[in-house]
């Protein structure tokens, strides 16, 4: 009896490290994506982010089931990853595009949030836009520049905000001049974070850094962080500052990059490089208070 049981036991350990892990399902929305490190991060229906790493063999498909790579998951897009865990790191063997499920893979209750949320931005102080980088604030307008192209706004967590209006900037869904709004008129603004100056790669000398600082308020605020992703297609860089939050940027048209002191273009930025540069918000579209409660009803 002792040998058999000996046997028996022997034969469950085998069995045990034969057979495969089972793979596990999880559905949501690509955050972002390294295709440096063959990884994405994956947004699931309850707000919780994921860290995917692709396994050497695994299958990308589309929506249409085509087969794909890691270089076409694009923000926004909404997937279904067969995974499993091994040494703590999900390990993906399998996603497929899900184009036409965003609405059904989510649960009554946040399906009744959204609704509610599209219907009420300006109840939320600022909406990100994941696939184009925007963001969304509502306050009042404090001063106007109209000669300068911009304008100062007071949010509703009180703070001051100063947003700078390109030839496309619309108002109230056309086009129009600053000189159209008013002191102490509410309105919605949904703008882009751009960086219009970008220092990356070594350590900037100590008088070129403090004539940044100096220049800060004039020509915007200074950011600094290090890459995460760069996306050359989309003029998008993703940073991640000091205090391990991830910042959405777009590069302005005319941004003066250097690369270890030498001009360089976006494509020419790496994940990992420690980067120094200026920010400014650009008004995308400005809603005064009458037109967005129009425009929500």
């Amino acid at each position: 009896m002792k040998r058999f049981l000996s046997y028996l036991v022997a034969l469950v350990l085998v069995a045990a490290l034969v057979s495969p892990v089972l793979a596990t399902e999880v559905a949501g929305t690509v955050k972002t994506v390294n295709a440096g490190q063959n990884q994405f991060v994956l947004t699931d229906t309850n707000g919780r982010d994921w860290t995917i790493q692709l396994d050497k063999n695994a299958t990308i498909q589309t929506a249409n089931n085509n087969q794909a790579r890691i270089n076409d998951l694009k923000p926004g897009q909404v997937v279904t990853v067969n995974y499993e865990l091994q040494n703590n790191v999900l390990v993906a063997s399998q996603v497929r595009g899900q184009a036409q499920q965003a609405q059904a893979n989510q649960q009554p209750g946040q399906q009744a949030a959204q609704q509610q949320g599209q219907a009420t931005g300006q109840q939320t102080a600022q909406t990100q836009e994941t696939r184009q980088g925007r963001q969304q604030v509502r306050g009042k307008i404090e001063k106007i520049d109209a000669d300068k192209h911009q304008f100062t706004l007071k949010d509703q967590n009180g703070r001051e905000l100063t947003f700078r209006c390109d030839r496309e900037a619309r108002i109230n869904g056309k086009e129009g001049k600053l000189n159209e709004l008013q002191q102490g008129q509410e309105v919605t603004v949904t703008f882009n974070q751009v960086l219009t100056n970008i220092r990356a790669g070594q350590q900037q000398p100590a008088q070129q850094e403090q004539g940044q600082q100096a220049q800060q308020g004039k020509h915007g605020q200074m950011v600094q962080g290090k890459i995460d992703r760069v996306d050359a297609a989309q003029h998008q860089i993703q940073l991640r500052d000091q205090n391990g939050k991830q910042l959405t940027f777009q590069i302005g048209q005319n941004a003066q990059i250097q690369l270890d002191g030498r001009n360089a273009t976006l494509a020419d930025l790496q994940q990992g490089q420690q980067v120094t540069a200026m920010q400014q918000a650009i008004a995308r579209e400005i809603r005064t208070g009458d037109q967005q409660q129009n425009q929500n009803r």
